[in-house]
């Protein structure tokens, strides 16, 4: 517990059922390792190489695996709460007897084979109704029938989408092809002439749009002031950015 191996050379290493909690593994050579039944919650095992491992039942609660390689892993039955996976490697592995809950699965490499009944890889990140999708880049994708009621989309990029996802969370919306919330990410988006009117954009970021002719009535500024108190436009509260077009 506690333990500081990073950049350590543990190749084929057996830690079945070990407990690594809090135990910092980063840029650690896991590749074929055993850490079959092990506990490695709180751990911080990015870039982690861990290819061809086998780590059935593994539990990796509230765990980093930034950037992590898990080419081959066997990783049946393992568990993913609140770990944070973002930019790993999955391919050829199968989660389809995992347990995932708040699993931070965005921009990945490559997706597992395989997910457990009513979760789905799309474009590269992991959709479930307790996915956790912050930082996600989502830009031209097609998002048609998918639903994200639930989902967190904390900084979330996805401008110029080919169609609108079915179901959003609170306080968000499709306007045009772009997602609109707090804290989207809109660089370059262009929504000329669209009706902001009433939305939260607390910290949006809005570099590069264009926001030539937009309804910004009663909306919440990137800055958290309301429009209708600051001339009836976020155009001096947008907390730096610099659009493209729009703003004087």
């Amino acid at each position: 517990t506690g333990a500081d191996l990073r950049e350590t050379y543990l190749y084929g290493i057996n830690l079945e059922s070990a407990i690594l909690h809090q135990t910092n593994l980063e840029w650690v050579n896991l590749n074929q390792s055993n850490l079959k039944n092990a506990t490695v919650t709180e751990a911080n095992l990015k870039t982690v190489f861990a290819t061809y491992a086998s780590w059935e039942g593994i539990v990796l609660d509230s765990s980093m695996l930034v950037d992590i390689k898990l080419t081959g892993a066997k990783l049946a039955n393992s568990s993913w709460k609140s770990t944070d996976i973002e930019g790993g490697d999955l391919n050829q592995t199968s989660l389809e007897t995992a347990t995932l809950d708040s699993i931070h699965a965005v921009n990945l490499v490559d997706c597992p084979d395989a997910l457990p009944e009513g979760w789905q890889c799309v474009g590269n990140h992991i959709l479930g109704e307790s996915a956790d999708w912050s930082g996600a880049v989502l830009n031209g994708f097609d998002l048609e029938g998918i639903s994200l009621h639930g989902v967190s989309l904390t900084n979330v990029e996805a401008v110029g989408l080919l169609s609108c996802p079915s179901t959003l969370p609170d306080e968000w919306a499709c306007i045009g092809d772009d997602l609109v919330g707090p804290t989207a990410s809109l660089n370059g988006a262009d929504l000329s002439n669209e009706n902001l009117s009433g939305m939260n954009l607390f910290e949006v970021d809005f570099s590069g749009a264009n926001l030539l002719g937009v309804d910004w009535t009663n909306a919440i500024c990137p800055d958290g002031m309301d429009a209708s108190s600051v001339g009836g436009t976020c155009c001096g509260n947008l907390n730096d950015a610099t659009p493209g077009a729009g703003c004087p």
